[in-house]
C-alpha cells in the first residue's frame, strides 16, 4: 500500500512574543493513499489562527497514489522534485 507523508502542524505566534513573531514547528505522519487529508477544507484552524492551505501537498514517499483523493506535491517550493520510492516485497 503506498504511502504518503503529512505535515499538518504550524505553532504561531510564540507565547512571550508579539503578534509578528513566528515560529513554526513541524509533526510529520505517514498515512496510506486512501486517507483523505484536509478533505474538503481551504483552511486549518488550531491555537486561535488559521493556516491557508494554497501551497498544501502531501508528499508520496513509496509506491503511488492510485486514490487520487488528495493534493499530491510533486515538487519543493523551490522546485526540487520529490521522487517515490518503489516499494519492496518481502518474501
Amino acid at each position: 500500500m503506498p504511502d504518503i507523508l503529512v505535515n499538518p502542524h504550524a505553532r504561531f505566534p510564540a507565547a512571550h512574543g508579539s503578534k509578528n513573531d513566528y515560529r513554526m514547528g513541524f509533526a510529520a505522519r505517514y498515512v496510506p493513499t486512501q486517507v483523505q487529508v484536509y478533505p474538503d477544507t481551504e483552511t486549518v484552524a488550531e491555537y486561535g489562527g488559521g493556516i491557508p492551505l494554497d501551497h498544501y501537498g502531501a508528499v508520496v514517499v513509496a509506491g503511488e497514489d492510485t486514490y487520487g483523493g488528495n493534493r499530491i506535491a510533486r515538487e519543493s517550493r523551490t522546485g526540487c522534485p520529490f521522487r517515490s520510492r518503489r516499494r519492496r516485497v518481502l518474501v
